[in-house]
């Protein structure tokens, strides 16, 4: 890496663990962006909270601007089924209003341990995704590897390449 001189940063990033806890886990994260020209900065804090098996519980964003006031920005609560498939909470989340439910909240199906039948979600024999509830496409090589997704009008929006 190096220094350029008289460079402005346009992100800082700043992460803060857990020194008594042993368990690698991020406990706040702040983003500080600064002015630049007629756009003003603001300093973004996320806390997560996790439970007694480390998986994280609950996740918040304070957003102060340049010379303000902390103020709420979002807060996402979460549950884990018998299988570990993580939910939101819709309850305590502040973050779903735009988001349909099957999209960001599907029911999981506690027998198969893959989404509901019904919701939008199509898997192939083998198990894996290949149209999700927002018509995008998963497309997959012989060997089962991921190698493109498509929107819901057929465009590449995403291509995976592997060597090895």
């Amino acid at each position: 890496m190096g220094n350029t001189p008289g460079a402005t940063n346009l992100l800082k990033l700043d992460y803060g663990y857990g020194t008594t806890a042993n368990s690698g886990n991020v406990l706040s994260q702040t983003i500080t962006v600064p002015a630049v020209g007629e756009s003003s900065g603001f300093v973004a804090t996320r806390t997560y909270d996790y439970d007694l098996l480390n998986r994280l519980k609950q996740a918040t964003e304070m957003v102060t601007p340049t010379g303000g006031s902390p103020t709420p920005s979002w807060r996402q609560v979460f549950v884990y089924d018998r299988y570990g498939n993580r939910r939101f909470n819709g309850a305590g989340t502040t973050t779903l209003g735009s988001c349909p439910a099957v999209q960001c909240n599907p029911q999981i199906d506690q027998l198969t341990n893959r989404f509901a039948t019904g919701q939008g979600y199509v898997y192939d024999e083998s198990g894996s995704l290949i149209r999700d509830a927002a018509g995008r496409r998963y497309v997959y090589d012989g060997e089962n590897k991921q190698t493109e997704v498509r929107d819901a009008a057929n465009n590449v929006i995403g291509r995976y390449f592997y060597d090895g």
